[in-house]
């Protein structure tokens, strides 16, 4: 593989976050709330939501995003300045969608979408279940996924092994997942070792050990088409799982086709020289993707609820959709951009002070 500028190819992975999160809006907004019994269909186009019911494909694409980035993260960096990184990432972002989703509910929630002081504070742990409480929002539980995936690349950076065996480790974990997700099927495992989701973790792990070869050697093509193979094997349980549960025609030939474009829109954005948009924008589209994942479906919600009986479905639609984007732009630019590196430098400085810490 070619190698390409670090810069532009991080920028059109930002506008590929932005597409993924669309796809996601998509799902919740013009199927997945109605399929809920949350609220009527608002659409006036009721085939459109035979296509909306895969965007839940684009979390999948994240995770492969996810793998990718987190490789070039974690090169020349220590475990614990990883885990800083990584921290402040995620969790200052995370923590300010999920008071403004907790005042929403507070205020235009209702009996359908109660919020407590409890659930707030079993939020803010990452992990409500361990306290009897749910998600304030049902997309949370892909962050858990995630963060999970940071522990692992965390111990691995701590034992060094992430640095020298990356390619036997990818290959013990797609081992693990094909025997989890296609023998055992152990939830404990499962949940542990995120066998469901190691091959798409692992096909952007594998992507950016590419880009460092500037070639794919033997191992690393093997290891790719197992990722691919296995994600496809996982996607299409998961469709059987949908059509059990919920009575869904799901087609497994849709669900493969959007896969694969998903994995092959990552391929050309990392491989991509130059960027394919404005910088600015592609910039704003990558920053402005976390937000809006984790603020739509809980705000969207509510507002549905409160406004379906008194607006046009389309308008409503728009107007909601158009609201929660600028809402998120205005995390991105007035919190995401400052508290990430102000966090990160504080955590820094407290593992600096440490001579000991520092070394790991």
């Amino acid at each position: 593989m070619a190698s390409a500028n670090a810069q532009f190819r991080l920028l059109n992975v930002d506008g590929l976050r932005l597409v993924c999160a669309a796809c996601v809006l998509l799902f919740h907004f013009g199927f997945k709330g109605s399929l809920d019994g949350l609220y009527l269909p608002l659409l006036p186009w009721p085939d459109l939501a035979d296509v909306f019911k895969y965007g839940h494909i684009g979390v999948h694409i994240f995770f492969c995003i996810s793998g990718c980035v987190i490789s070039y993260s974690a090169e020349g960096r220590g475990a614990l300045q990883f885990a800083a990184s990584r921290f402040a990432r995620i969790y200052p972002t995370f923590l300010l969608c999920m008071l403004i989703l907790f005042a929403a509910r507070s205020v235009w929630g209702g009996t359908l979408f109660p919020a407590s002081t409890d659930q707030l504070l079993a939020n803010v742990t990452l992990v409500p279940q361990v306290f009897g409480q749910r998600f304030l929002s049902g997309v949370y539980w892909s962050i858990v996924v995630e963060v999970l995936f940071y522990g692992w690349v965390f111990l691995l950076l701590v034992t060094g092994l992430f640095q020298k065996q990356r390619l036997i480790i990818i290959a013990i974990w797609l081992a693990l997942s094909t025997i989890n997700e296609l023998v055992l099927n152990d939830g404990i495992v499962r949940l542990v070792l995120i066998t469901e989701f190691a091959p798409y973790f692992a096909f952007g792990m594998l992507l950016q050990q590419a880009q460092s070869e500037r070639k794919i050697s033997l191992e690393t093509g093997v290891l790719l088409a197992w990722s691919v193979l296995m994600a496809v094997s996982v996607l299409l349980a998961e469709t059987v799982d949908i059509r059990a549960t919920h009575g869904i025609a799901m087609s497994d030939g849709v669900s493969i086709t959007v896969l694969v474009a998903g994995l092959l829109a990552l391929v050309w954005s990392v491989e991509t020289r130059s960027a394919v948009l404005p910088p600015r924008l592609l910039l704003w589209a990558g920053g402005v993707s976390y937000p809006l994942y984790l603020l739509h479906e809980g705000l969207g919600q509510v507002a549905f609820v409160r406004l379906r009986d008194d607006a046009d479905g389309l308008l409503l639609v728009g107007a909601v959709t158009a609201a929660i984007v600028a809402l998120a732009s205005l995390v991105w630019f007035g919190f995401d951009r400052w508290a990430v590196p102000a966090t990160r430098r504080l955590l820094e400085r407290a593992i600096a002070v440490s001579p000991r810490l520092a070394q790991i």
